[in-house]
């Protein structure tokens, strides 16, 4: 049909992914340098921390979700229903029940060190503590939603694979205003839950963060498999920058800078809708220019694109190991955020590359585990994540 993108390998998808999880890598790294309270912190909190942290705060989680929306449209051109749901039950329950039984317990363990006092030894807390009061997927959590989203949406994303996109929505993201139009949803329900809801990536209780994550992960979809949505996306990326750019001065100005809190309800209601719009206006500028300037690839992509997801289950256990060790010492807050966050790269890639090799490394971190001619593993077209 005419909506229908022709298949073919997006550069664009796989940088953006790419580069939106080494963005989490490093905001991990800083949280420990803020207020906002998590596993460890450093005992004098940075405002040049969380003023840079709050640019990309607003956006980075949802790029993420959009984008696993989007390579969907690909995954399912490769594979039936049921193959597909296959994979994403191999490829990423099984991490994440690896990543809670071993990968997380450490961060548990060090939390409780630095703020609880707990003096026994890791072996102690994981036999006799862990289990009972701290068990949990910690940064873990998305990839229980994104298997939740990827199940609960295949019905609706089949069937537009097979019968195309209703007209309506057609035409609604194939002009700049309309495809900016798709924020009503997120807003309405930015300003209806999220005081009530507040984010802890609890699943059960989490209807804040489902009612926002779940309509942008379709829209990753929509858009990936319309032409021209994506045709007025990047045509009118430097006006979604204007308005972008505003919307950071009025947010910074008005509210995140002096730490103004709304005093009304109404006062909220604007607040969120900013926020929101501001959010949404921020992954189509990313996408757009992406589309048009990352379609491209290079042997950085290529490793990066397989190396990402181990990354990711291992990467903020490292931070919060290292860090521990690391703001006890008496160097600069700026030089301690670049030894933990290169010192996370570097034992990932480490770490990365012994797991590669084998079987059962791969199978534990959701890496493909066929096996191509000359011994050499499987490339992935579409991730798990």
């Amino acid at each position: 049909m005419e909506q229908t993108q022709t298949m073919y390998r997006r550069y664009d998808l796989d940088w953006l992914r790419l580069l939106a999880f080494m963005l989490l890598i490093l905001y991990h790294a800083g949280m420990i340098f803020v207020s906002w309270g998590w596993h460890i912190q450093h005992p004098e909190s940075s405002k040049y921390f969380e003023w840079a942290m709050m640019l990309v705060n607003q956006w980075r989680m949802p790029l993420i979700f959009f984008i696993g929306g989007a390579v969907i449209w690909y995954s399912l051109h490769k594979r039936s229903s049921g193959e597909f749901v296959k994979e994403r039950l191999v490829r990423i329950l099984i991490p994440l029940l690896f990543g809670m039984l071993v990968v997380v317990v450490p961060q548990a363990y060090y939390e409780q060190v630095q703020k609880g006092g707990y003096a026994q030894s890791f072996w102690d807390f994981y036999t006799s503590a862990y289990f009972f009061e701290f068990f949990t997927w910690n940064h873990l959590w998305y990839l229980v939603y994104v298997l939740f989203y990827s199940l609960v949406c295949l019905p609706l994303f089949n069937r537009w694979i097979k019968k195309g996109q209703p007209k309506w929505i057609d035409r609604l993201i194939s002009n700049p205003l309309g495809v900016v139009l798709l924020a009503l949803p997120i807003i309405i329900s930015e300003v209806l839950l999220r005081k009530a809801f507040p984010s802890y990536q609890n699943f059960i209780t989490d209807l804040a963060n489902h009612a926002f994550y779940l309509p942008v992960f379709i829209y990753g979809f929509l858009i990936a498999t319309n032409a021209k949505a994506m045709a007025a996306i990047k045509k009118a990326k430097w006006s979604y920058l204007l308005l972008g750019v505003a919307l950071y001065t009025v947010l910074y100005t008005f509210y995140w800078v002096p730490e103004t809190e709304p005093a009304t309800i109404l006062g909220y209601a604007v607040y969120q809708a900013l926020q929101s719009l501001n959010t949404w206006l921020w992954l189509l500028i990313v996408y757009g220019f992406g589309s048009t300037y990352l379609t491209f690839s290079n042997n950085f992509l290529k490793y990066g694109s397989q190396a990402i997801y181990p990354f990711y289950i291992l990467h903020q256990t490292i931070i919060i190991i290292i860090g521990y060790y690391i703001i006890q010492m008496q160097v600069d807050v700026g030089w301690q955020f670049l030894l933990i966050s290169s010192g996370t790269f570097l034992i990932c890639g480490i770490l990365y590359h012994f797991i590669r090799q084998f079987w059962l490394g791969r199978l534990l971190f959701g890496l493909k585990t066929d096996v191509k001619k000359k011994g050499k593993a499987a490339v992935s077209t579409v991730a798990a994540v």
